[in-house]
């Protein structure tokens, strides 16, 4: 009885500890209370960064038409691939066919002075051991950094796995296909 009582008080007490764990980590509570960012250094420091890039945009030079210009390039994987997003996924997340081709495409708009790209895919996450490889292929070519790129990913769950090494990737994503990867490496690019 005495050990009963003993691991209640332990359960407890991890309880307890997890619970203001979680308060102390995802916390102000509550969430819906007024943030009062305008007031922090943050928030001021942006909007200095903001002002200053506008500054230094087309100072009173004439503005050139804008120029567009895309992209797009398949990534679906051959069936057997592993698919990311649900670790409990059945067939060892590997996937069994194709109903939908997967896309990435991309969006470049200058406007006779600056450059942007926007790239979407159809892909749960783009992670960075993907983004990496990119940006530097892409540096080499053109005179476009990561700040003249933005990515963004439609989240699907039903999309390419095995982006990444590791135990907690694997979980996610299904074992770590390195031709893969160099092959989303090239269509990105």
């Amino acid at each position: 009885m005495k050990i009963l009582k003993w691991m209640v008080i332990i359960l407890l007490g991890v309880i307890l500890l997890a619970a203001g764990g979680f308060v102390l980590l995802v916390g102000p509570w509550p969430v819906y209370k007024e943030a009062r960012y305008k007031t922090s250094s943050y928030y001021s420091r942006a909007l200095a960064a903001i002002d200053t890039a506008a500054d230094q945009t087309h100072q009173g030079g004439e503005v050139a038409p804008l120029r567009a210009g895309w992209a797009e390039r398949e990534i679906t994987p051959k069936p057997g691939h592993p698919m990311a997003g649900y670790g409990t996924r059945p067939n060892n997340m590997l996937s069994t066919g194709v109903a939908e081709p997967l896309f990435v495409r991309a969006l470049a708009l200058n406007d006779g002075t600056d450059t942007v790209v926007l790239v979407g895919s159809d892909m749960l996450q783009t992670l960075p051991n993907l983004l990496e490889p990119v940006e530097a292929r892409i540096s080499k070519g053109v005179s476009l950094t990561n700040r003249n790129v933005m990515y963004t990913s439609s989240h699907t769950h039903s999309g390419p796995g095995g982006l990444a090494p590791g135990m907690a990737a694997e979980a996610s994503y299904g074992k770590h296909d390195p031709a893969y990867l160099a092959l989303l490496v090239d269509a990105f690019a």
